[in-house]
């Protein structure tokens, strides 16, 4: 999805703009369409047709890409190679992923770790199960839920909490 979005579907600006006949709300991007092993394609699913919010920090990146940029028409590809074709994910990922991954030592970074790793940031930091899939585009809660691992210290800190009341309810009692 990332590699088919296109200017016109992003919303940098702090108001509201009309978008292909719908509002896409401040600083939004609209997920339409998909670029998969050589082929663009329209998100089929329902649930993958969505708008995700911008942070700050992506909002003014993306800014200053488009101001660096000769691809920035409405059609244009956000992340473009050269020829304003669209890039290569396993390009990408062997050519720049990986390489700063081996470097951090992380040689297992990879796409999927990214959703896995917004899946169970976001629920650690409290976001709701129908946010997390909506801002992946899961159809299923099962899903998102495949992709949000629990924090083991975080479990442990409850296990400690319950096992603290018993105990204070064996001592009252």
């Amino acid at each position: 999805e990332m590699l088919a979005l296109r200017w016109k579907r992003v919303n940098l600006a702090p108001e509201p703009a009309i978008v292909g006949g719908e509002i896409l709300q401040p600083r939004t991007l609209a997920v339409r369409e998909n670029y998969y092993r050589g082929h663009f394609g329209t998100v089929k699913a329902k649930s993958r047709r969505r708008c995700v919010p911008l942070s700050t920090s992506v909002v003014r990146a993306l800014a200053e890409r488009r101001a660096r940029s000769s691809f920035d028409g409405p059609d244009d590809l956000i992340f473009a190679s050269k020829n304003g074709t669209p890039l290569n994910e396993r390009n990408l990922l062997g050519r720049i992923i990986k390489p700063i991954a081996i470097k951090l030592g992380m040689p297992w970074l990879s796409w999927h770790v990214f959703r896995h790793t917004h899946a169970t940031l976001g629920e650690e930091i409290g976001m709701t199960l129908s946010d997390r899939q909506a801002q992946m585009g899961h159809g299923d809660v099962r899903m998102t839920m495949h992709y949000t691992h629990s924090d083991l210290e975080r479990r442990r800190a409850a296990v400690e909490t319950i096992a603290n009341r018993l105990s204070a309810k064996t001592a009252a009692g």
